[in-house]
């Protein structure tokens, strides 16, 4: 797993978000409580760093899907919290 991931992971277990959005050149955001909010001290990650970032987490056929449709909705497990 990506480094940078492993951190957002931990960072929305530790506030509690149900999702983590993340989008090429923005600053990432966690919903909490329906509510989209900016990681503000966290970079903004390029193409390259998020597809990295992005295929540390997905199986093969997941990886396929993903670089055919440039967007994909998928869990991640991290203990016991699920994203």
């Amino acid at each position: 797993m990506h480094s940078k991931i492993e951190e957002l992971l931990k960072l929305a277990v530790a506030n509690k978000a149900s999702d983590i959005h993340l989008t090429s050149d923005v600053l990432p955001s966690l919903r909490v409580n329906g509510v989209l909010q900016i990681i503000s001290n966290f970079s903004r990650s390029g193409n390259e760093d998020m597809q990295s970032m992005i295929l540390s987490l997905l199986d093969e056929e997941q990886q396929k899907r993903f670089s055919k449709e440039k967007e994909l909705d998928f869990s991640v497990t991290l203990g016991e919290s699920r994203f």
